[in-house]
């Protein structure tokens, strides 16, 4: 039988418990998902000195997938993945315990790195365009925002607040700044703004 309270086990059902938590608070508007979503494709990054981590975003595929889903999807993947290792273990080798509880939470996590951005990726395909940040970088164009920092500023674009990594060529910028969103670089994953003047 199954020993739930093994630590492997409480391990397991605490990643599915923060999972279905972070889940429960997409599904009730509770977390921001588009916000996430520019965090996690550059937007609060070091625009300059950030090569390390892109390059691991882009290796994993991870780049374009909100932070907040990456998470949800990673620990309900972990604590199924562990439960059921547990449970096939308790029901054929009739224990689980001592070492086996390292190899199921290796082979879990595994399975977690192996299938977390595939079912991320299903899951941003049935989110509706308009409440995720499934959006065109491009749509931010052309829209007012305030600096947040010298560096990074806030759009908000129909109640949704997205933090982007800006730069302007002829001005510096400061925090409380009024500017305007002029473009999107898609390899830098910058855009390029300017001061608002008279606002």
């Amino acid at each position: 039988m199954i020993n739930f309270l093994a630590w492997h086990n409480t391990l397991f059902l605490v990643s599915i418990f923060v999972g279905v938590m972070i889940a429960i608070g997409a599904a009730t508007g509770g977390l921001d998902l588009d916000g996430d979503a520019d965090m996690g494709d550059g937007g609060t990054g070091d625009a300059g000195g950030d090569g390390a981590r892109h390059g691991i975003l882009g290796f994993l595929d991870l780049g374009q997938i909100p932070f907040t889903v990456l998470v949800m999807v990673a620990s309900i993947v972990f604590g199924v993945v562990g439960i059921a290792c547990s449970l096939a273990s308790a029901s054929i080798l009739g224990l689980d315990t001592g070492w086996l509880g390292w190899l199921w939470v290796g082979i879990a996590f595994v399975v977690m790195i192996f299938l977390t951005t595939r079912i991320a990726r299903l899951i941003i395909k049935h989110i509706p365009a308009s409440e995720t940040h499934v959006v065109s970088k491009a749509d931010l164009v052309g829209l007012r925002a305030t600096m947040f920092t010298s560096r990074y500023a806030d759009v908000n674009q129909g109640g949704t607040v997205h933090r982007l990594a800006c730069a302007c060529e002829t001005d510096d910028l400061e925090p409380g700044m009024n500017v305007e969103v002029l473009d999107y670089d898609p390899e830098t994953k910058v855009y390029t703004v300017r001061p608002v003047l008279g606002t």
